[in-house]
């Protein structure tokens, strides 16, 4: 970071604008307080990790950072994770010299975090209060810090600005929604934006976005979407068979897997599965629901739909004789991307019933003819490649889908050449990682002091 970045920076933190976030954060806290703490009597999800989102680490886990210097990469959950990876590989190749520490906020994500290879610490997104994101900082030390997609914390924000750490926000999005609410706040938004030191966006649209909530123009540059590069390790010519295999599915059987779902589309995808199959149709239903922890529901829903149900984690622990349920339950954390691979119809979740989508790219990078609903926001660019290219069919409702499902089954050539072109748009975006890279090397080349203050 230049003299004149490492000024502006601390400049900037001490914005007047940051005393109201530090007051309405606050503010917030004190009236949800009631109702988490109500939660985390009841849901483990909400109990998880507090202490250590509060900054209470054991010194077990404190200990690595010592160790000196870190990289801090922040990706909220599972799907920033893997789209990640290639970044943290590609930094952890070309500059060994630094230890990479993961934090996320959710659980799912803690347990994907402390699995990567990529990454030599993993902890708990301090909560968003400056005294708290100082100590997380206190402790970490970073060289460079890197959020992941659109996690705009101010109270984290601050502190690093505070120190003068380089601060870039990669793989920037804004989905239509969040668009609208940072336009609204635009005066409250424009002084944390002008902390960073890069904001590399995913698209031109998306860099207009930042450019209209106020960051500043010459911190903003498109480069890509780095899921294109996370996407494309992920073929294996071995995995589709073995996985077949493991899941006993036969050949002659066709595969409808529903990717990331939410609650009411399993049923949905439950009574299109049951109606290819009185229409004549081999068919074997894979479910895997966005959040694990609605595994029982589902089980208990499907079950009600009259249908056999099988999970995932139980297959291992089955006798090699036939085992066929209706639909299989996918109850894991970072296998649905290799899971794919055996599949021969993919349906994207949180589409059809107005939620904003989720990521197409790690079926279309295993080729997959792709059917998603109408809304697709979160993923607007991504959606229209597909559909432009052919590589994706968009469905208004049940009975669209199970209309598309059906010819599909009857046309294995038509479906085939849809995930043909579904993987040629995967091939031919990729390039984000090179430039990435591009604006990530003066940072990290030339931060040696950067940061080190106490």
């Amino acid at each position: 970071m230049s003299q004149r970045d490492s000024s502006s920076q601390r400049g900037n933190a001490s914005h007047p604008i940051f005393h109201l976030w530090g007051i309405l954060e606050i503010a917030a806290l004190v009236g949800i307080a009631p109702y988490y703490g109500l939660r985390m009597l009841f849901e483990k999800k909400y109990r998880a990790g507090l202490l250590r989102r509060l900054t209470l680490l054991p010194s077990a886990e404190r200990e690595p950072f010592t160790q000196e210097p870190y990289l801090w990469v922040h990706a909220v959950s599972v799907g920033e994770l893997q789209a990640a990876r290639p970044l943290l590989r590609r930094i952890k190749s070309d500059y060994p010299e630094y230890k990479i520490l993961v934090s996320t906020i959710t659980e799912t994500g803690q347990a994907l975090a402390r699995d990567l290879e990529e990454a030599d610490a993993a902890i708990y997104f301090p909560l968003d209060l400056v005294p708290l994101c100082r100590r997380a900082l206190r402790m970490v030390r970073p060289r460079c810090v890197i959020i992941f997609e659109t996690e705009i914390w101010p109270g984290f924000i601050r502190a690093i600005a505070e120190r003068e750490i380089p601060l870039f926000l990669v793989n920037a999005r804004l989905s239509d929604r969040s668009y609208k609410k940072y336009r609204r706040a635009r005066l409250l938004f424009a002084p944390v934006l002008s902390c960073f030191s890069g904001i590399l966006a995913q698209s031109v649209a998306d860099s207009e976005r930042f450019l209209q909530i106020g960051a500043r123009p010459e911190t903003v540059h498109p480069v890509g979407n780095l899921k294109f590069e996370a996407a494309a390790p992920a073929r294996n010519p071995l995995e589709r068979d073995q996985w077949r295999r493991l899941l006993r599915i036969d050949e002659a059987e066709l595969v409808l897997l529903g990717g990331s779902t939410f609650p009411g589309e399993e049923a949905i995808l439950a009574r299109v599965a049951a109606s290819l199959r009185r229409a004549g149709h081999t068919v074997r239903l894979i479910l895997a629901p966005r959040h694990i922890d609605r595994i029982p529901a589902v089980r208990k829903e499907l079950e009600a739909l009259q249908l056999t149900v099988g999970l995932r984690t139980q297959w291992e622990e089955r006798s090699t004789e036939a085992v066929k349920p209706d639909v299989i339950l996918l109850d894991t954390i970072g296998e649905l991307r290799f899971v794919y691979s055996g599949a021969d119809m993919v349906f994207i979740g949180k589409s059809l019933l107005e939620k904003g989508g989720q990521n197409p790219l790690e079926p279309a990078a295993w080729g997959k003819p792709i059917l998603f609903g109408p809304f697709m926001d979160n993923f607007r660019d991504i959606a229209s490649l597909l559909l432009n290219a052919g590589g994706a069919i968009r469905v208004a409702d049940e009975a669209d889908l199970s209309t598309v499902c059906a010819d599909w089954c009857r046309n294995p050539e038509r479906r085939n050449q849809i995930g043909r072109n579904a993987l040629r748009v995967v091939e031919e975006n990729q390039g984000a990682l090179e430039r990435i890279m591009e604006h990530l090397r003066p940072a990290l080349s030339g931060t040696t002091e950067t940061g080190r203050s106490a």
